[in-house]
């Protein structure tokens, strides 16, 4: 989820040159870190069914042999001879037959828990990597973190993961696979070298047609697939969130029209993929026929074989380079959808190999509490592309007083809540509290003394109760209640049907503009902070929800310190003390006499 990754789509760890088979297993080592012995048990009931069907193969020709000619003594020194020594002495077909049904029982009851073995292995691989990923993500620095596109997180998170585990288990199936081949190629040559030959002659000419195009354009698409797939996630989520400028300026039709393109070129590539993972299959009865037809003739004009021995080597024959077949074409196939999941997996590597800063949130001393005033002494901030927000900032925040920020938009008002909450940290210059630096304290420690309400009410899609004990989450009912009563949301929230247990829906869709920010307000009163921040929380209200919101503010700062960002004299006229917010990023007291000017 770099920016190298995400805005690339596939980024460099998808393009460069390819990985030596050594750097591959190191990756695959990496991935599957903790899960090696889920793996190994996956690879051993494949390889026991691959050991079953091979047996129970072996044991086709003797049968067919003992069947159709019960006096001869079938091909001398071949797979015949062998098994006939594995038996008891007259040993009849009713033993071979039975042989037969249960190494192919056997084979079906480990095919069977393979696929399970192998689906949940790859949802598990998934999910271990989506919560290291996320969990990754949400403790990263909160600069990194807002400078991600979303939709391309989101995609990454949830769903390259998904491919990626199942292009794992994809290539554990295609070493099985790929060792059932060698097994039953093995038992062929073992039968009779000459006819097997021929066939491998007829089977590389044909295979080999498509394998080279057809993996470099595996290759091609999965790095398109992931670039489309990304393209089109970034533009549902961004107009998600945008609807509303969407509609109010008309813009459904561009953004339609951009999804709509990204779909279409997805479906194109997704349509001639699939033909050409489907070639290989259908190859299969013409290599069948080729076969056929090259055994008859070499046993009928070259080996001059008696008719009983022929029809059993080419029924024997028949069926095991059929199955031979079948797994190479599969492996051919499996390759090239490999191939197509190689950028996903890829990508996942990059970020669970990536190394990301995290935010050290318990590294600290433990904030005992606001016993003193929050001092900026000449501090500074500017973002990582160089933009400066604040210089020489010097702000003093009096213990228990409630203090008015204001200032024209973009001077850094609500920076000045992000560096107290630790959000950002300041370029040069410190922030004391109780006349410590506060970077002495630990983040969580910190935080969980401040209640912040912000512009935006960001409500989760859960019910009244959830969203207000998210401030405190072993926070009792009758605490909830209290909460929502000092935000004036109580009053609203009994006359919902539902009551407490009212969902809001997504981001609070269900509730008006004021009653997602009392609620905001009743989250940020039940962890009973030391310092409130209200970042613009009223701005966008009309009056009545003002003044409830306005009413809510004065009351909490009877018993904590506040901190008010705004640009509405209304919301900040009880304040006790008033400074503005230059451009430069200076600041200065004012009264709200020249703020009224």
């Amino acid at each position: 989820m770099s920016a190298t990754v995400t805005e690339k789509g596939a980024g460099p760890a998808a393009r460069r040159r390819p990985s030596s088979l050594p750097e591959k297993l190191a990756k695959l080592r990496l991935m599957m870190a903790g899960h090696g012995r889920r793996g190994l048990l996956l690879m051993a009931v494949l390889l026991a069914a691959a050991l079953a069907e091979t047996l129970g193969l072996a044991v086709v020709l003797p049968l067919l042999t003992s069947l159709l000619d019960p006096d001869g003594g079938g091909l001398a020194g071949g797979i015949t001879t062998f098994i006939q020594r594995l038996l008891p002495p007259g040993a009849g077909p009713e033993l071979l037959l039975g042989l037969l049904i249960g190494a192919f029982a056997v084979k079906t009851a480990l095919q069977v828990a393979a696929r399970g073995l192998s689906y949940n292995f790859a949802m598990t691989l998934r999910e271990h990597w989506t919560v290291r990923i996320f969990r990754r993500f949400v403790d990263a620095p909160y600069a990194r973190v807002v400078a991600q596109r979303q939709g391309v997180v989101i995609q990454n998170m949830v769903q390259e993961t998904y491919i990626a585990a199942k292009a794992v288990t994809q290539i554990l199936e295609f070493i099985n696979r790929l060792i059932i081949s060698v097994a039953l190629a093995l038992l062929l040559l073992f039968t009779h070298w000459q006819i097997t030959a021929a066939i491998a002659a007829v089977g590389f000419l044909l295979i080999s047609a498509i394998r080279r195009s057809s993996f470099r354009y595996a290759m091609k698409f999965g790095r398109l697939r992931l670039d489309l797939a990304q393209s089109i996630s970034d533009v549902v989520a961004e107009s998600v969130a945008t609807v509303r400028q969407i509609k109010v300026f008309d813009a459904a039709g561009a953004r339609i029209g951009r999804l709509a393109e990204s779909l279409r070129r997805h479906t194109r590539a997704e349509t001639v993929f699939m033909m050409l993972s489907e070639l290989p299959y259908q190859l299969t009865e013409l290599l069948v026929l080729s076969i056929v037809a090259g055994v008859l003739f070499v046993m009928f004009t070259i080996m001059e074989m008696a008719p009983a021995e022929v029809i059993a080597t080419l029924g024997f024959f028949v069926l095991v380079s059929q199955r031979l077949i079948t797994y190479v074409t599969y492996v051919i196939s499996r390759r090239m959808k490999i191939a197509a999941n190689l950028p996903s997996l890829s990508l996942v590597h990059g970020m669970l190999a990536e190394h990301w800063e995290q935010e050290r949130t318990d590294v600290g001393e433990t904030f005992p509490g606001l016993d003193g005033d929050i001092e900026f002494r000449d501090v500074a901030f500017a973002y990582a592309d160089g933009a400066e927000v604040l210089r020489d900032f010097d702000l003093t925040v009096p213990k228990g007083a409630t203090v008015a920020l204001v200032g024209a938009s973009g001077v850094g008002k609500s920076t000045v809540a992000s560096l107290l909450m630790g959000l950002f940290r300041p370029t040069s210059g410190d922030i004391h509290v109780n006349g410590v630096p506060i970077g002495r304290y630990s983040l969580r420690s910190l935080r969980a003394r401040i209640g912040y309400v912000a512009q935006e009410a960001e409500l989760f899609n859960a019910s009244i109760r959830d969203n207000i004990a998210v401030g405190r989450p072993a926070a009792t009912d009758a605490e909830i209640e209290a909460a929502a009563r000092i935000a004036h949301a109580d009053e609203f929230v009994r006359t919902l049907p539902g009551g407490y247990d009212t969902m809001v829906g997504d981001r609070g869709v269900k509730l008006s503009g004021g009653q997602r920010q009392r609620l905001a307000i009743a989250r940020a009163v039940i962890r009973q902070p030391d310092l409130y921040i209200f970042d613009e929380a009223a701005s966008a209200l009309d009056t009545e929800s003002e003044t409830l919101i306005r009413d809510s503010i004065a009351r909490l700062g009877e018993r904590a310190t506040v901190l008010i960002i705004a640009h509405r004299l209304a919301s900040i006229e009880h304040a006790d003390a008033f400074f503005r917010i230059e451009r430069g990023g200076r600041v200065r007291e004012t009264n709200l006499s020249e703020l009224s000017t």
